[in-house]
Formats: C-alpha cells, sequence, structure tokens
C-alpha cells in the first residue's frame, strides 16, 4: 500500500514494504521512494501550503557511480549498431542495388518508387548512410562493482522491443537524433529505475538521465549517475554551439 505524509522536520524513515509515499510540504507535493541502491524524493506538484516545512529533493546512490569506461563502452557498442541488409517488399531493391531512377526508404521494407504518393514526405526516410539502429543496455551492481548487459531485443532505427529486466538503470542510445525520452518511451519506463538516452552519437555523443519512480519522473544531472568522458556531455549543460551563436548575437 502506498503511504500519503504531511511534511515534518525530520521526516522518519521509509517504511519497508512501501513501494513510494506521496508527501505534502509548504513547497508542493513530492513523492519519495527506496529499492536496493537507491532512494529519491523529488516534487510532482509545486503548490504552495502555508504553515508545512519545505522538503529538499535528493537523489542518495548507495553504490559508487557508473565509471567513464562503462560509458565508453556503451557508446562504441551503440556506434557499432548497424541494421542488416535489407530489400523492398515490392520490387525486391537493396542497399546496395536500388531502383533504376533512383529511391530511397519510406519504410524498412518499402522504397521511395513502391510507396503510394501519399505516403511520400509522412514516413520517415532514412537518410544516414551507416544506418545505425537503437541498442538497449542494463546497469546494476554486484558485489559493489557495475555490470553491463544487453536485454533480449528487437532493433529497428525509431524502436526498441524487449524483454523488462531487473536493473537499476536503464539506457538506450538514439544515433544521430538528440537525447531526449520518447512518448514510447515514457510509456514504457513504469518501473522503479535510472532510465538515461545517449544521443547524437556520430557527432556529439549526448546523455539524457531522469529518474522514473512507476510513472513519475524527474530529471537530473547525469553526474549525478555517471562519470562523465569527455567526449560525452550532458544534455542539461549548456550546448557549446548555443553559447556560440548566444555571443555572434551579442
Amino acid at each position: 500500500m502506498l503511504n500519503y505524509l504531511i511534511a515534518t522536520n525530520p521526516m522518519p524513515p521509509i517504511q519497508p514494504g512501501v513501494p513510494y509515499e506521496y508527501i505534502l510540504a509548504g513547497n508542493g507535493v513530492h513523492l519519495r521512494a527506496e529499492r536496493a541502491g537507491l532512494e529519491v524524493m523529488f516534487p510532482i506538484s509545486s503548490v504552495q501550503v502555508r504553515g508545512l516545512p519545505a522538503l529538499e529533493p535528493y537523489l542518495s546512490l548507495k553504490s559508487p557511480k557508473i565509471p567513464a569506461s562503462a560509458l565508453v563502452f556503451i557508446l562504441e557498442e551503440a556506434q557499432n549498431q548497424i541494421a542488416p541488409a535489407r530489400s523492398c517488399r515490392k520490387c525486391g531493391c537493396t542497399d546496395q542495388h536500388g531502383c533504376p531512377d533512383g529511391c530511397w526508404w519510406v519504410e524498412a521494407d518499402l522504397c521511395s518508387q513502391c510507396a503510394d504518393e501519399d505516403a511520400l514526405g509522412t514516413r520517415f526516410l532514412n537518410s544516414d548512410p551507416a544506418d545505425l539502429i537503437e541498442v538497449m543496455f542494463y546497469l546494476d551492481t554486484v558485489q559493489g562493482e557495475w555490470r553491463i548487459w544487453q536485454p533480449k531485443q528487437n532493433q529497428s532505427r525509431v524502436a526498441i522491443q524487449y524483454a523488462p529486466e531487473h536493473s537499476l538503470v536503464e539506457i538506450h542510445s538514439h544515433h544521430t537524433m538528440d537525447a531526449f525520452f520518447s512518448t514510447t518511451d515514457t510509456s514504457d519506463q513504469q518501473g522503479f529505475r535510472i532510465y538515461a538516452v545517449l544521443g547524437r552519437i556520430t557527432t556529439t555523443p549526448t546523455l539524457h538521465v531522469r529518474v522514473g519512480v512507476y510513472g513519475h519522473f524527474w530529471e537530473v544531472p547525469a553526474g549525478w549517475i555517471f562519470d562523465l568522458p569527455d567526449n560525452i556531455r550532458d544534455f542539461n549543460d549548456p550546448k557549446p554551439e548555443d553559447e556560440k551563436d548566444i555571443w555572434n548575437w551579442i
């Protein structure tokens, strides 16, 4: 069962067996939860309540941060995830032997020459020469050390179907796309763990991190969870190109 509490100073510990609890505080409604390796509290509503103490959000990772070497490994693995050779389901053209008048992929197995005219421009057009696909990784600690593995998964350029497994951290790649959480991600990420997206892996690798607690989410700095290597930036840090644009404008 869930707990519903009024904020006090200090707050009592989370009761064993409670999946998460809502806390009414002076600075809004907060959610607090604890699992193996992680405890969090963060706001889910900013309503102010006079007379109650304010609460400070926190994330307590019960192990050392994930080392930079783990992220470097994940980045290199994501950069090597290339879709297998494919052919058009209607005319049989392939990546190596396209239609005589030229074509592009409108769907994973349908070229532009065979697609209905109404569909052109509304489907995803694959313009990435490397034809990279998304990949999912899980991370968890074993006797205090981080371990990485890939769950069973069916991959494409824009989605991953995978078998959920127990882990503290879940991270997937977005190849050339930016590091963002899609509506599909939000629908899938209904457990209690740390979720991350690694985007722009061929140009400026970027990591976007949030905590999910059964459908409630809180974005956190990537540096709270990971020791970031020099070649991977935090999504929430200012982008160098944006800063350059501002100075040029001034």
